[in-house]
């Protein structure tokens, strides 16, 4: 991000008055997995919806997952 863009942000976020960004916990199905981002990608990671918020699960050690909000 460079410093034009945080600039943007923040002068947008003050006139709003909002900072953040809120996701639906209730539709973990709206993030889709992304392997081809890694080099060592789970083949069993998942996304859950909890009472908490959203677990984004990767059961094998050593293996990761990134995650695109669709």
């Amino acid at each position: 991000m460079t410093a034009t863009t945080a600039a943007l942000f923040v002068v947008i976020s003050a006139a709003y008055g909002q900072v953040g960004w809120r996701v639906n916990v209730a539709q973990p199905d709206l993030w889709r997995p992304m392997p081809d981002w890694l080099g060592n990608p789970s083949q069993n990671a998942l996304v859950q919806s909890t009472r908490e918020g959203l677990r984004f699960v990767v059961p094998e050690a050593g293996r990761g997952m990134k995650w695109l909000c669709a």
